[in-house]
């Protein structure tokens, strides 16, 4: 989750901002500073973290901190494994404790934040939709690159083994062998047949 600020024509060089959260939905991991501040110094505990950064980054000029969308921080968070499949209203909110200009005076304080999340628009708060995990694909292949037809020479049919895998619709995974739960169906039986309801 990426943090912005809209600073109304102000230059923010300080800010402390909190993020709550529903633990028994989601873990958080960790944060990254804008290269634009100073490096945030993160308190958290369960279901809440508080960011803030004392001023801009070494070399960066006042009027970086100005703008309709300037980035503060990006939060990462890990959806629990226990969590199923659906859509989870309320899950996070975001909220401006104070942010302060290059004069050192605050210029809004104690002020809900809002949130851009799958439905569109601003938001008071996040929802969160967990798609259910589904395989995206299949590999099938077999040890041997070849079959020799001999059969007939030698009464007995060549054999092989069929090896599948399956790649799901979760981001980072890797491929998985599904061979016991596969079921392959040949296209010619009349010359190469598979074994009945499996691989």
């Amino acid at each position: 989750m990426t943090v912005t600020a809209s600073t109304a024509g102000n230059e923010l060089t300080a800010w402390l901002l909190n993020v709550t959260y529903n633990p028994g939905l989601l873990s958080y991991t960790g944060y990254l500073t804008s290269s634009i501040y100073t490096e945030a110094v993160a308190v958290s505990g369960q279901g809440y973290v508080s960011l803030s950064s004392s001023g801009l980054a070494q070399g960066v000029g006042d009027a970086q901190g100005i703008g309709s969308s300037v980035s503060l921080a990006t939060l990462s968070f890990t959806v629990l494994s226990s969590v199923t499949a659906g859509s989870y209203a309320g899950v996070m909110r975001v909220y401006a404790v104070d942010m302060v200009n290059v004069n050192s005076l605050s210029f809004l304080s104690k002020s809900p934040g809002t949130v851009h999340d799958i439905r569109g628009g601003a938001q008071t708060s996040a929802t969160l939709v967990v798609s259910p995990r589904n395989i995206s694909g299949i590999l099938a292949y077999s040890p041997r690159s070849e079959l020799v037809h001999t059969a007939a020479f030698t009464g007995s049919s060549e054999t092989t083994s069929i090896v599948v895998y399956a790649v799901d619709n979760v981001a980072g995974s890797t491929m998985m062998e599904v061979t016991s739960t596969a079921i392959c169906v040949s296209g010619y039986e009349a010359v190469f047949s598979v074994k009945s309801g499996g691989c």
